[in-house]
């Protein structure tokens, strides 16, 4: 494989022996597949890596990483066609690799519609990830119809953020947010968040808010997280009897908690032909 811009970005073959994109410059740097065009990592300069990724995750085509940033895409959540969208499990494209002025590095890739996405959905699209590097790590997931129908879709960056014990984490910013329990939980359905998130079991949730600022605290970093262009956003961790029926998490649960800018229920995005929409998520350590 060849170099993209000469130390800034570069592909190489990453694990299981699929294509990635390693991304570095003097503020930070970030690995990216193409695989499911899936943020690995990201690591502020003199900085503890950002996201947790399993070290028991399959490295395959065809199948799901876990841990990074899953783009999850053009649905969210189960599905009899596949879970969370087709878009993670695709071979996305380089469509374009840029340092910008202020130092930061910016690598943009496209998926299109074909044969094999419009048997699942039957529906013209360009989807494009856009991954800004620096000190923050910047997120633009934007969805363009192209064909001549309208259409509809829901989805999320669900980002997995490592942290040095879940027991230990919580998420400030969500105070007095309404919020709908995951079935497996087995708590109530609908609730109001009082006080900051706290994981002493499992917790997955979805809360009904836009443009909320979510402060992580781990005990030894805090980490802000923003976005736009969504209706919700869904905090999560398996605690440890359901990780316990996860191979890929089992007794790793500890190690992260799931903040993702998500879109889905009534908010939804409807698009007419030639109309985008975007999903941003903003990560940065403090």
């Amino acid at each position: 494989m060849s170099d993209i811009i000469p130390s800034h970005v570069r592909e190489a073959v990453g694990p299981g022996g699929l294509p990635v994109l390693r991304v570095t410059n003097a503020l930070g740097q970030a690995e990216v597949l193409l695989h499911g065009a899936h943020v690995l990592s990201f690591q502020p300069a003199g900085a503890a890596p950002v996201l947790w990724l399993s070290a028991h995750s399959p490295f395959a085509g065809g199948k799901a990483v876990r841990g990074g940033v899953p783009v999850c895409w053009p649905w969210f959540g189960p599905d009899p066609r596949c879970m969370h969208g087709f878009a993670r499990y695709r071979s996305w494209k380089l469509a374009e690799a840029a340092q910008l002025a202020d130092g930061r590095t910016r690598v943009t890739l496209a998926l299109t519609d074909d044969d094999a996405t419009r048997a699942l959905w039957p529906h013209a699209f360009r989807l494009e990830l856009a991954v800004t590097v620096g000190r923050e790590l910047e997120l633009a997931l934007t969805a363009t119809n192209t064909g001549d129908e309208p259409w509809s879709w829901r989805g999320a960056l669900h980002t997995y953020f490592a942290v040095a014990d879940a027991r230990r984490t919580t998420i400030a910013g969500l105070d007095g947010c309404a919020y709908l329990d995951a079935p497996s939980t087995g708590v109530v359905a609908n609730a109001v968040q009082s006080g900051a998130v706290q994981f002493k079991a499992e917790v997955n949730r979805r809360y009904f808010e836009s443009d909320r600022v979510l402060i992580l605290n781990d005990g030894v970093r805090r980490i802000r997280v923003t976005k736009s262009g969504s209706n919700a956003s869904v905090v999560w961790n398996a605690g440890a009897e359901s990780a316990a029926k996860m191979p890929e998490i089992g007794d790793l649960w500890p190690g992260y908690v799931c903040i993702e800018a998500a879109v889905f229920g009534e908010g939804r995005v409807d698009l007419l032909p030639g109309c985008a929409w975007t999903l941003r998520q903003t990560i940065a350590v403090e």
